[in-house]
C-alpha cells in the first residue's frame, strides 16, 4: 500500500487531475486578459502568482508547499523587483495578499469540518477564535486595524491547520531541507555581497523609498537580502543555521561546510539577537541529542555558559581597532555591522538588552492594565496607516509580550500554555522520533522563542507553525495507530506517515 501511495505522489497527472489543471487555468485566463488590457499590472502579477501556488497544489501538495514558501522567502525581492516595472502606491500592496488568502483557501475547507482531540489543537483553536474576536476591539480604532492585525496574528495560525491535515514526512523534509535551507544559504550569500559589494538598483530604490527600517547607521544599509526587511532576514537566515546544526549533531557532517557562509551573513546582519539566538538553539540541540534527551537541563545550561563565555571572549578580542574603524566617515557597512555585533557582545554597556527586557515587562504588565486587551492590531504598522490619530500601543518586539497586550492576560497565559505544550510535544519526538528532524524541531522552536508570531515576517512565522502542526499531526497519527511500546514506535510512526494526503 506504501509503495501505491508513493507512485501516486510522484505521479500526479492523472486525468482528473490534469482536467482540473487545464480548468483551473482557463478560469484565470479571464481575469487575467481583462487585468492586461486595463494596465493593471500588480494586481495581473500578483494574481498570477495566486494562480501559480493554486496549480502547484492541485498537481501536488508537497509541490503547493514547497512553491508557496518558496514564494514567501523571496517575497520581497519580487515586490522590489516588481516595483521597478509597475511602481506600486500608497496603501496596501496586492502581493502581501497572495500568501494570506492561499492560506485561507486551504484552511477554511479544514475548519470547517474541523474535530479537535488533542489539548494543543484545543488552544490554539481558542486561541485562534479570541484573537479573531479581538479584531473588533475598540481600542485599536477602526476595525481596519484589526484585520490588518489578522494578517500578522490569525493567518500564521492556519498553517498550523495546514500542517495538521496535510504535512507528511516527506512534505516536511522536502520544506526544511530542500526549500528552507537552500534559500537560506542563497539569501545568506546575497546579504554578504550586500554588505561588501553594495546593493542591485533595484534593492538600494526600493530601502531609500521606504527610508528608516533599512538604514542602519551614517546612510548605510544593513542587509535584507531576498526578504521584506532586515528582521526577517535575521530569522531566515538564523532558521538555516539551525537546520545545518540539527544535522550536524545528526551525525551529517557534511552540512559543517554550509556553517562559514551563514555565520558570516549572520554577523553581518547586523543582529546581536540572531547571534544569543543561535548560541541558545545550539546549546539546547547539543543537551537533547543523547539519552533521549534525559538530564537535558544541567547539559543545556552548561552549554549555554560555555557558549557565551567563547564568543564574549571572541568578540572582545575582534573588536580590538574595529569600533574606532566603524566611527569614521569613510567605515564600510561590514564594518559597522560587524563592530556594531561585537561591541555589544563584548560591552554590556552598547547592549540593549535591559531596555528590551523593560519594554517585554511593560508589556505583560499592560496584559493586566487592559484585562480585554488592545486588539491585535494595535501593535502594527497597520494602526499607524489606518487607525485614526494613529492610535498605536507599540510592539514589545516579543510575541509572548505582545499577546499580553493585544489579548489581555487570559491570551498571554493561553499563547504561555501552547509554548509549554508544544515544548512538551517536541522532547517526546526526541525519545520517539527521528534523530535529524527532531534535533531539526526541537533547534527551531527554542531558537525562534519569542517570535513564533513576528509582526512584518511573512515566511518565518507561517513556517514556525506550519512545524508546529507538523509535529501535532504525527502525535495523532502515532495514538490511532495505537502506538504502545517505546520499541515498535519508529517503525509505525515511517508506516503511518508516509501516505499521501
Amino acid at each position: 500500500m506504501d509503495q501505491v501511495n508513493a507512485r501516486i505522489e510522484k505521479l500526479p497527472f492523472g486525468r482528473p487531475m490534469a482536467l482540473g489543471v487545464w480548468l483551473t487555468g482557463i478560469c484565470f485566463l479571464i481575469p487575467a486578459f481583462y487585468l492586461f488590457t486595463h494596465g493593471q499590472m500588480r494586481i495581473l502579477i500578483a494574481f498570477m502568482f495566486f494562480g501559480a501556488l493554486l496549480m502547484s497544489w492541485t498537481l501536488n501538495r508537497t509541490l503547493g508547499i514547497a512553491a508557496t514558501f518558496t514564494f514567501l522567502l523571496t517575497l520581497g525581492d519580487i515586490r522590489r523587483i516588481l516595483d521597478m516595472i509597475a511602481p506600486s502606491y500608497q496603501g496596501l500592496d496586492l502581493l502581501l495578499l497572495v500568501g494570506p488568502i492561499f492560506a485561507v483557501y486551504l484552511a477554511v475547507p479544514l475548519l470547517m469540518r474541523l474535530k479537535v482531540a488533542d489539548t494543543i489543537s484545543k488552544a490554539v483553536l481558542a486561541l485562534m477564535a479570541l484573537m479573531i474576536v479581538e479584531i473588533f476591539n475598540p481600542r485599536q480604532g477602526s476595525i481596519i486595524v484589526g484585520v490588518s492585525g489578522a494578517l500578522f496574528y490569525v493567518i500564521p495560525i492556519l498553517w498550523f491547520w495546514i500542517a495538521r491535515n496535510y504535512a507528511t514526512d516527506r512534505m516536511m523534509d522536502t520544506l526544511i531541507y530542500r526549500v528552507f535551507l537552500p534559500i537560506g544559504i542563497l539569501d545568506g550569500l546575497l546579504g554578504v555581497a550586500q554588505a561588501y559589494v553594495g546593493f542591485f538598483p533595484w534593492e538600494r530604490d526600493w530601502a531609500l523609498k521606504l527610508g528608516n527600517q533599512y538604514l542602519y547607521h551614517a546612510g548605510h544599509m544593513r542587509s535584507f537580502g531576498f526578504s521584506t526587511g532586515a528582521s526577517e532576514f535575521a530569522s531566515t537566515l538564523l532558521i538555516a543555521s539551525v537546520c545545518v546544526l540539527a544535522a550536524i549533531f545528526a551525525g551529517k557532517r557534511a552540512y559543517i561546510l554550509l556553517l562559514p557562509i551563514l555565520l558570516a551573513a549572520s554577523l553581518l546582519a547586523s543582529s546581536r539577537g540572531l547571534i544569543v539566538k543561535l548560541l541558545f538553539a545550539g546549546a539546547m540541540i547539543w543537551a537533547v541529542r543523547s539519552k533521549g534527551g534525559k538530564n537535558w537541563l544541567p547539559r543545556f545550561i552548561f552549554a549555554l555558559v560555555v557558549g557565551l563565555g567563547l564568543t564574549y571572549y571572541s568578540a572582545s578580542h575582534a573588536g580590538g581597532d574595529e569600533p574606532r574603524s566603524a566611527q569614521s566617515d569613510t567605515a564600510s557597512t561590514a564594518q559597522i555591522a560587524t563592530a556594531h555585533v561585537t561591541q555589544g557582545l563584548a560591552d554590556p554597556g552598547h547592549s540593549t538588552a535591559g531596555l528590551h527586557w523593560q519594554i517585554f515587562v511593560g508589556g505583560i504588565v499592560k496584559g493586566f492594565t487592559y484585562p480585554i486587551g488592545t486588539g491585535i492590531g494595535a501593535i502594527t504598522l497597520g494602526a499607524g496607516k489606518f487607525a485614526a490619530g494613529g492610535a498605536t500601543m507599540g510592539s514589545s518586539e516579543v510575541d509572548i509580550s505582545d499577546a499580553f497586550i493585544t489579548m489581555g492576560f487570559f491570551g498571554g497565559f493561553l499563547y504561555l500554555f501552547i509554548i509549554y505544550m508544544v515544548f512538551r510535544l517536541a522532547f517526546f519526538y526526541i525519545r520517539e522520533g527521528s534523530l535529524s528532524m527532531s534535533l531539526t524541531y526541537m533547534g527551531l522552536f527554542a531558537a525562534l522563542i519569542g517570535a513564533w508570531l513576528a509582526l512584518g515576517q511573512y515566511s518565518t512565522a507561517p513556517f514556525i507553525w506550519f512545524c508546529i502542526g507538523s509535529l501535532v499531526r504525527k502525535q495523532s497519527l502515532l495514538q490511532s495507530a495505537g502506538f504502545q511500546s517505546k520499541s515498535s514506535n519508529v517503525k509505525t510512526l515511517k508506516n503511518v506517515t508516509a501516505s499521501r494526503v
